[in-house]
């Protein structure tokens, strides 16, 4: 089980990263408004959870 895992390992040391593997692909402004608005939408979740979360935690410390 153990070689298993190192061997896993050294094939993940081996693999090129996602920015590095797609640096010389080309872009275009298409692709490039497509990623800010899926970033922004990603940011619009996380903050919607964490006003969720704090919300609950302030109505729990308000409550008890």
């Amino acid at each position: 089980m153990l070689g298993l895992l190192c061997e896993l390992a050294a094939g993940m040391r081996q693999r090129k990263s996602l920015p590095e593997f797609r640096k010389d692909m080309p872009s275009t402004d298409n692709h490039k408004a497509w990623q800010q608005l899926r970033r922004g939408r990603y940011v619009d979740f996380i903050n919607s959870i964490w006003y969720t979360l704090l919300t609950y935690l302030l109505l729990l410390t308000y409550y008890y």
